[in-house]
């Protein structure tokens, strides 16, 4: 075989043996694996919101601006692209799973999520279309404050 083809062979799988171990640290440590396991991907509704954004575990484990979501009435969709998300599989976390305190600080333009006890940071997009529902929830259920007609 000429050095022309080998060259670009053993590039590839060299990178591809370099690559997919930092992969594999990645969805396991950063707890991308653990909640696919558990939030397995499903089908985004028609008409679901979508775009590209982050999501932060840890100061160590950020996926920044390349993380596709879907946002649909039940689930947040998280998925990777195929190379860059090598041992990532695509997850959907249902919003009732999903606590978005207001009272905590915002990171860089990422709001606080806290999934099955475990506090991350997602793009302000994903969390913004669940965060005005809430909204509008608690309204209608806060009791009347007006004053009582006499």
């Amino acid at each position: 075989m000429p050095n022309s083809v080998l060259i670009p062979i053993v590039v590839v799988v060299g990178l591809a043996f370099i690559w997919l171990p930092i992969m594999m640290i990645a969805v396991i440590f950063s707890g991308w694996w653990d909640l696919a396991k558990r939030y397995r991907a499903r089908k985004p509704a028609l008409g679901a919101r979508r775009g590209v954004g982050s999501v932060f575990f840890s100061p160590l484990f950020r996926y920044k601006k390349f993380v596709t979501y879907a946002i649909d009435d039940d689930h947040l969709h998280l998925r990777l692209p195929p190379v860059i998300g090598a041992l990532h599989a695509p997850m959907s976390i249902p919003w009732h799973a999903i606590d978005l305190p207001t009272d905590l600080p915002t990171l860089r333009g990422m709001v606080p999520a806290v999934i099955d006890g475990k506090r991350i940071f997602i793009s302000k997009a994903m969390a913004s279309r669940e965060l005005e529902v809430r909204d509008l929830i608690e309204g209608e259920s806060a009791p009347d404050q007006a004053e009582p007609i006499n």
